[in-house]
């Protein structure tokens, strides 16, 4: 058994190195071919994993955890310029595009889902509660089975009312306005031909 070595220079070991209670402290460039760790590793500085080893698996029921206090992960690709991030910060979970430096999708921790410029939904969709803030453009049909309510100026260019409508305002019908079956009109102003 050896208690104590002190070299400057190369060091072999024919049958592999076992160290106990005290642990190695080793300066300088270590190259491992093979590193089975079987308690907590704590680096200072970042972690690189270059060339065909670019893969880092993660297993057990505790997965991966980031401690910040703005957590985040970094997506970059072969142009080492940062694409993406998923970040966590002010009760919010965001995906960030970097490249253009804009959140493209955040999530609050109440639930609230915000999604930034477009969203593109090719399949039927059911929504319990949306709140547009901008302009939205529908390519296909909205079937509301319950309340839509619009608040501000809206422009259809085709409006089939099966049931009743209910205009608690004023309607201005500036082209041709049609009415089939029986109809009760109160206070009616007209201009022209009746």
């Amino acid at each position: 058994d050896v208690t104590n070595i002190d070299s400057v220079g190369l060091i072999t070991a024919r049958t592999g190195l076992k160290v106990l209670a005290g642990g190695a402290d080793i300066t300088g460039h270590t190259e491992l071919d093979n590193l089975n760790v079987a308690g907590v590793s704590t680096f200072s500085n970042a972690v690189k994993l270059e060339g065909g080893l670019g893969n880092l698996t993660v297993e057990g029921n505790n997965g991966l955890t980031i401690t910040n206090a703005n957590p985040k992960l970094i997506f970059t690709d072969t142009d080492h310029g940062p694409d993406f991030s998923i970040r966590a910060n002010g009760g919010q979970f965001r995906v960030r595009s970097d490249s253009q430096a804009k959140d493209r999708l955040i999530i609050a921790s109440d639930g609230q889902v915000q999604i930034r410029e477009t969203l593109d939904v090719n399949r039927h969709t059911d929504l319990s509660n949306v709140l547009i803030a901008g302009v939205a453009t529908f390519s296909s049909n909205i079937d509301a089975n319950g309340t839509l309510d619009v608040d501000g100026d809206t422009q259809l260019d085709d409006l089939n009312v099966a049931g009743v409508a209910t205009f608690s305002s004023g309607v201005d019908a500036n082209g041709t306005l049609s009415v089939h079956g029986h109809t009760t009109l109160r206070d009616v102003a007209t201009t022209g031909f009746v």
